[in-house]
């Protein structure tokens, strides 16, 4: 435990020395798209969360790269019809676990856009659920702004849209694919330059 301690210190101090920076998020989330997307989906949006852990290497004044571990849970509500009057309902869990290729371009001192391709995997996909496997690459785009706390310390809040699976990992001719949309809160950790 004491090497582990001793060497996320090396790590945290190497960053804020080098012009790195440690993002932590947590975004409430909503389903969206989901009728069209995720099978015979129809319902009002369905609350969920992210949570993502990003490095960001700082390399010029107007463009970032990185990469980004993020967890999200969704849950969906399939409604299938089983006769002319009746339907079936099941409330669906998707816990989807991506690694993020992070690409941020500076709008202004504040304000950023973030293109982001992921590598999806599903983690509790079974063959009895309606909804296709998420597993897949997918996207992720927002545009935030960082608010600076102190020289180590900054606040961000960026609106971002995530669409699952947009090239599957199994083979399925047309999968549907889950999108959700939330707000990121969260803290940078690392030297502001600015």
């Amino acid at each position: 435990m004491k090497k582990i301690i001793l060497t996320g210190c090396v790590v945290l101090l190497t960053t804020l020395v080098s012009g790195q920076n440690f993002r932590v998020d947590i975004t409430p989330t909503a389903n969206v798209f989901h009728s069209k997307y995720v099978g015979d989906t129809y319902d009002s949006p369905k609350l969920g969360f992210n949570a993502n852990f990003d490095y960001l290497l700082s390399t010029n004044k107007i463009v970032n790269f990185g990469l980004g571990l993020d967890y999200q849970s969704c849950r969906t509500l399939n409604i299938s019809p089983i006769s002319t009057v009746d339907y079936s309902a099941r409330s669906e869990r998707i816990n989807i676990c991506s690694i993020s290729f992070k690409s941020m371009f500076k709008l202004t001192k504040e304000l950023y856009f973030s293109f982001d391709p992921t590598l999806d995997y599903q983690a509790n996909y079974s063959k009895i659920q309606i909804t296709d496997n998420q597993s897949g690459i997918g996207l992720s785009v927002g545009v935030g702004g960082n608010f600076i706390l102190n020289n180590f310390i900054q606040f961000n809040v960026e609106p971002r849209l995530w669409i699952h699976n947009i090239i599957p990992f199994n083979d399925i001719n047309s999968p549907f694919r889950l999108s959700a949309a939330g707000i990121n809160l969260g803290l940078i950790f690392g030297h502001n330059s600015d």
